[in-house]
């Protein structure tokens, strides 16, 4: 009705959304007092997505041991438990947005608790199938599934691991097999690897619409201004 309407527009939130979706502003940075949900929710409801799946990463950077470059991990916040199609697009999501923000050289690893079929389950077989439908669609794409992290990073490991893979370089986009495993490994490799993590920033929707974390500083929101205004483009 009108007055629901008009109350749902007193939401800062569904304001926002409705504001871009009208072409008023060209995307939408909010989540410092909100959980994720609340500012998705209007975002899918007003906003949409251009292909039916939104998903979610996050942007690392800062010294470690590993790589002197920025990587990324996803889905972290959105899809719960995704299928080996969702997982695929995940994939894709992240490789855009890798390229977008102009980063070199993208290698993606399907990680799971397995490398290779040393285990099987159902979640080993569907990152395995994920990885399959990514490389069918994306044959010059450098990426590796289903593996380990340890093995998707460091040379001696994949050699042991997957010696019948040629080993180029340590992964930079990381592919997640659930929310779960997502979300706990993106908040251990920023505090316990005291590395910038930027996000989550979502990929999908007809405008960008990315959400801060409640435990988000000053510098978080100015990063995730600047990346957004660059989906912008």
């Amino acid at each position: 009705t009108l007055t629901e309407a008009y109350n749902l527009c007193k939401d800062p939130i569904y304001f926002a959304n409705a504001y871009t979706a009208c072409g008023y502003a060209d995307g939408i940075v909010c989540g410092a007092e909100v959980p994720t949900a609340n500012t998705l929710r209007p975002a899918l409801q007003i906003i949409k997505s251009k292909s039916g799946l939104v998903s979610s990463y996050f942007l690392f950077s800062g010294e470690n041991s590993v790589t002197d470059n920025a990587f990324l991990m996803g889905d972290c916040g959105v899809i719960e438990y995704p299928t080996a199609e969702q997982e695929c697009v995940i994939a894709e999501n992240m490789l855009n947005e890798f390229n977008l923000l102009g980063l070199n050289a993208p290698k993606l690893a399907f990680l799971s608790y397995s490398t290779m079929g040393s285990a099987k389950s159902e979640s080993t077989l569907k990152v395995s199938e994920a990885f399959n439908l990514f490389s069918q669609k994306h044959p010059n794409v450098d990426a590796v599934g289903e593996v380990q992290f340890d093995a998707s990073i460091k040379q001696s490991v994949a050699k042991v691991k997957m010696p019948n893979t040629k080993f180029t370089k340590p992964a930079n986009i990381f592919v997640m097999p659930n929310i779960d495993a997502g979300n706990i490994c993106y908040k251990m490799v920023q505090y316990f690897g005291n590395l910038k993590a930027i996000g989550p920033i979502t990929s999908g929707f007809n405008k960008p619409v990315n959400d801060l974390s409640r435990g988000c500083t000053v510098d978080d929101i100015v990063l995730l201004t600047a990346i957004t205004c660059i989906q912008c483009k």
